[in-house]
Order: structure tokens, then C-alpha cells, then sequence
């Protein structure tokens, strides 16, 4: 239990950031008859949002992105004992 508490969530590197092709390809795929999940949001819904939408979605997937990757580096930062304030 230790060791896990003391090793990185995500490694350090950069995730390549996601492109407005790979979510329309990614929304293309989506099965409309699956239920929506908690967030009620439906493939439907997604498949019909106009470009404005996508692009926004862009953003905050990538923007998710990268904070998973900044929270992951300083919990890994606090638990080693590394954080200065």
C-alpha cells in the first residue's frame, strides 16, 4: 500500500491533445441506442451538436487533460514530502 501511495498516477509526459477530427470520428462510433449516462447526455445529442459545440467540447477534454496531469504530479509531489509552501 505504501509503494502505491508514493508512485506517480500519470506518468509526467505530455498527452497529445485531442484534435476536432478524432471527436467527430469518436462521436461517429457512438451507439444511439446505449442509455445515457449520468449526465443524461445522449449519442444523439452529441452526433447533432453543431461545430461551435465540438470545438468547446475540444477544449474541455483537453483541458481535462492536462489538470488530471498537474493534480497527479503534485499529489505525487505532496505524498514524497516534495511540496513547498
Amino acid at each position: 500500500m505504501e509503494q502505491d501511495l508514493t508512485t506517480p498516477i500519470l506518468s509526467q509526459e505530455r498527452l497529445k491533445a485531442f484534435t476536432l477530427k478524432e471527436i467527430k470520428d469518436e462521436i461517429k462510433m457512438l451507439n444511439q441506442k446505449k442509455a445515457p449516462g449520468l449526465d443524461l447526455i445522449t449519442a444523439r445529442m452529441l452526433k447533432e451538436l453543431p461545430n461551435e459545440g465540438l470545438v468547446n467540447l475540444m477544449y474541455v477534454g483537453n483541458s481535462i487533460s492536462k489538470l488530471q496531469i498537474l493534480v497527479a504530479t503534485y499529489v505525487f509531489e505532496l505524498s514524497a514530502g516534495n511540496c513547498h509552501r
